[in-house]
């Protein structure tokens, strides 16, 4: 009994001792809970701050890009056909966006391209971020070039007109005449007379010139009708398709190529450094009824289009009072006496703007001896036009002046490019500078569609329907484009690469640019600096 007591006690004592290890679990247990809920919180905590600095983060990254769109527009506006030099750039501009801020720039490159950067901040201030992409221009070309048929200064473009040495018909040069440009001729050419090549290489440094005839060659009564027995004096080369014929003993076949003179029956009369018998077919520009049409209704000025603001036209018409149709009814045309007599009183001014205010088109002329024509855009008169006796003047600009009817020039008259010299166009016509096109419709196809007699001389560009003749010691110094022509005089033509505006043929050529973003070209920078150079 004792002994079960003792035990009994014993295990008392034991369990009254395991109250403070449970305390002390308890109070283990709480700890760890607590630590654990801490810890969850502070999970919790940051990354609520993670989540909201990468959506600052992104927000920064977002203003920036808006930055690059800017930056883009302004490089659209600053450099819009890509003509700004390099080095040029668009200033730093603030901006807002998605309640951040930002600024942006760009610099042009050697290369074209524009480097356009933005710098941006975050909405709450914390985050900024710096990017940076390359813009690119992207050119596109529509239209079409100049006609071919500028580069040659005399272009007959009639592959049926035959000839029968100087004559009233087909092509023909003669007496005191000589070309030194390229030569078109669609179909015969005829040459007789002269001392000298009725056709030749102009004086060095000037290239040498070729010679194309689309028909037969027929000379007589020249020894050397074209280039000369020299490295110099021979053409580049000469295409005869029809063959040659010249006038020895009666007249016989000759081959193109045989070198030698004519009039001792041993050779064509053309020298050259090559021959072809190889046809080739160049079109002259059209101006026909639909394109006479679309000139007549909207020329400025022009039979539809008056004279506008400050335009004091005096006497000058475009076209007969209450007509409205293209018929040549104004009659002829004697634009620089358009009064009939001498005097200031033929001073003219006509002025046309489009809707914007910009001047698109003019012809206006003061008296003098000589007088001074000042031209530009495209012009239409509806009759013919007359020059001659002591009508003189010098123009400026650039212009295409379309006649419905004929062209003259006679009796010592002049219409020169450039200062003249003395009484006389100086022949330093620059069609760079001032340019002015003729052209002869010639809507009643009379013959010649463009006359020069009497010493008259115009330097610009000669355009007819029908028949060119030029006599005696006329001339034009540019380029004559007609279907068949006659020189029997003085020629000074020249070869040009670009007519004025409007003119049959001329370039309709557009070049636009576009601007894009250069792939694979965006990219992040140190926010402090701007981004380093692209490997």
């Amino acid at each position: 009994m004792t002994t079960l007591t003792t035990l009994a006690q014993t295990l008392y004592r034991r369990l009254r001792a395991d109250d403070g290890v449970a305390l002390i679990m308890a109070i283990s247990v709480t700890a760890c809970l607590a630590i654990a809920t801490a810890a969850s919180i502070e999970i919790v905590r940051a990354g609520q701050v993670n989540s909201a600095r990468e959506r600052q983060t992104t927000r920064a990254l977002a203003i920036g890009e808006a930055g690059l769109d800017k930056g883009l527009a302004a490089v659209v506006a600053a450099d819009p056909s890509a003509t700004q030099p390099t080095g040029s750039t668009v200033s730093s501009t603030n901006y807002s966006f998605d309640g951040g801020s930002g600024s942006f720039s760009a610099t042009k490159q050697a290369d074209g391209t524009w480097d356009v950067s933005a710098l941006a901040t975050s909405p709450d201030g914390k985050v900024t971020r710096r990017v940076e992409t390359t813009v690119q221009p992207n050119t596109t070309t529509s239209g079409s070039a100049v006609s071919p048929v500028y580069g040659y200064g005399f272009f007959m473009a009639d592959p049926t007109a035959d000839c029968t040495l100087v004559s009233g018909t087909g092509n023909s040069i003669g007496n005191s005449a000589q070309v030194t440009v390229p030569v078109y001729i669609a179909s015969s050419l005829c040459l007789s007379g002269g001392s000298s090549p009725l056709i030749a290489n102009p004086p060095s440094p000037a290239p040498k010139i070729t010679m194309y005839v689309g028909g037969k060659f027929q000379t007589d009564s020249n020894s050397s009708p074209v280039g000369t027995n020299s490295v110099t004096g021979k053409l580049t080369k000469a295409t005869i398709v029809g063959g040659c014929q010249i006038s020895f003993h009666g007249w016989k076949n000759v081959i193109c190529s045989q070198q030698g003179v004519p009039t001792s029956g041993t050779g064509s009369g053309i020298w050259a450094d090559t021959y072809s018998s190889t046809p080739m077919t160049l079109t002259k520009p059209t101006v026909g009824t639909t394109e006479a049409n679309n000139m007549y209704n909207n020329a400025a000025p022009g039979p539809k289009n008056a004279c506008g603001t400050g335009s004091t036209p005096g006497a000058l018409r475009f076209d007969s009072a209450g007509s409205t149709t293209r018929d040549s009814s104004l009659g002829t045309v004697r634009l620089l006496q358009i009064t009939g007599s001498w005097g200031s009183g033929n001073n003219f001014d006509c002025r046309y703007y489009d809707g914007s205010g910009n001047l698109i088109g003019r012809l206006a002329y003061t008296f003098g001896t000589p007088g001074t024509l000042v031209v530009q855009g495209t012009i239409f008169i509806d009759g013919n036009l007359q020059f001659q006796g002591a009508d003189s003047a010098i123009y400026s600009g650039k212009a295409t002046i379309y006649v419905n009817g004929t062209v003259s020039f006679a009796n010592g008259a002049r219409l020169c490019g450039a200062a003249m010299s003395g009484s006389n166009c100086s022949g330093n016509w620059d069609p760079s500078t001032n340019s002015l096109e003729i052209v002869a419709i010639n809507a009643s196809n009379a013959s010649p569609g463009w006359n020069m007699a009497g010493d008259s001389e115009f330097e610009g560009i000669a355009y007819t329907n029908g028949r060119y003749v030029s006599g005696n010691s006329a001339w034009v110094q540019g380029p004559v484009i007609a279907d068949s022509g006659q020189l029997s005089g003085a020629t000074k033509f020249k070869a040009i690469s670009n007519p004025p505006p409007g003119a049959p043929g001329a370039s309709t050529l557009t070049t636009s640019t576009t601007w894009g973003v250069e792939a694979g070209s965006w990219r992040q920078c140190p926010s402090s600096s701007a981004c380093p150079t692209l490997p």
